[in-house]
């Protein structure tokens, strides 16, 4: 493809009965200060106004695909990655916000930064009205964020660019099987061909609402999350895991644990073994893996405080590094952990 011709960014916005806030993240593109792109709105068989949301603007850069049924929005992002014509790709969803320079900070990075493949933002947390909740961040840096997809996903999907030349030359896409968490199998894809990276600014407005994602989705996204776990850490063994080992990992990752002497136990040593076999294949950044480590090994021993003093001794005596653990948290787990003893067999 000639990425000389056309837009240099292709936007990709499904919209499925987004049409209370579909005007106003239509708009938030059409006013960015980077003007060299296209704007792909896929209506996923609306039944509410939001084709004639999109209807309504009147602007060359916007592609509109209707579509009468309801497929479900990863179809058409495959379709979206497809039928892009820019050299990057870029995420919008129907209920977010974009920054009016989210495009050209993103752009610019990577036209600067070549060997970055995926690119996310920070993200400022609003509710239904617009109202301020909070901010949300990732890791910045490659080697933290290949890390982190041990344990999830690494972006906020609806701030993500990437080079479209990369999946292409992969043949990679989003992957309907790991839907609702199509994102997290994606990057973890796009992670074995590339370097990955979050820019450290607030570029998006990411909405938080009732009608976003369904109980029932949640245990679906939670079962598909679970075998992008399970592929990730056997990406890095080399090996298969058993059923009941993984179980195991997958419960420490996502901190569910349990508070018992033989779970710490078997933690220390699992923990301890990803931290030799790492130090011999070299797979993750040496330090940084054994932080986060370490961080996980906190967290579970803060979280067993009723173990009392048997839980701080093995805290501090297993070889594992906590030097980038607060001083406050240590106190606090002290004082929990002797105070709050309660003898457990």
């Amino acid at each position: 493809m000639d990425y000389g011709v056309g837009p240099l960014v292709s936007i990709i916005l499904p919209v499925f009965n987004g049409e209370l806030y579909l005007r106003d993240a239509i708009q938030s593109i059409l006013d960015q200060t980077y003007e060299n792109f296209e704007l792909l709105i896929f209506n996923d068989g609306s039944t509410d106004g939001s084709l004639r949301i999109a209807e309504s603007f009147a602007d060359k850069r916007i592609r509109i695909y209707n579509d009468s049924q309801n497929r479900g929005y990863v179809a058409h992002l495959n379709y979206g990655l497809s039928n892009a014509r820019g050299k990057y790709i870029a995420r919008m969803d129907a209920d977010d916000i974009s920054n009016h320079e989210r495009l050209r900070t993103q752009v610019e990075f990577m036209e600067r930064f070549s060997e970055v493949g995926v690119c996310g933002t920070f993200v400022t947390l609003i509710d239904e009205n617009g109202r301020l909740l909070g901010k949300g961040h990732h890791f910045v840096d490659d080697d933290m964020l290949r890390i982190r997809l041990l344990t999830d996903s690494c972006f906020a999907h609806p701030t993500v660019m990437f080079r479209k030349a990369i999946v292409e030359a992969n043949n990679i896409s989003y992957d309907q099987h790991y839907a609702p968490a199509e994102d997290y199998k994606l990057w973890f894809d796009l992670s074995l061909k590339t370097k990955l990276a979050n820019i450290p600014n607030y570029l998006l407005k990411y909405r938080i609402h009732g009608s976003q994602i369904t109980q029932k989705q949640r245990a679906v996204q939670s079962r598909a999350s679970d075998a992008i776990r399970r592929m990730a850490i056997e990406s890095f063994i080399a090996q298969p895991m058993e059923n009941a080992a993984f179980t195991f990992h997958n419960s420490l990752f996502k901190k569910e644990f349990v508070t018992a002497k033989e779970y710490v136990i078997n933690a220390r040593s699992w923990l301890l073994s990803l931290i030799v076999h790492n130090r011999n294949v070299k797979h993750f950044n040496e330090e940084l893996f054994e932080r986060y480590l370490g961080e996980t090994w906190f967290s579970l021993c803060t979280c067993s405080y009723k173990l009392g003093s048997w839980v701080i001794w093995t805290c501090f005596s297993a070889k594992l590094r906590l030097n980038s653990i607060p001083k406050g948290a240590i106190i606090r787990f002290l004082a929990k952990s002797i105070l709050k003893y309660s003898p457990v067999k």
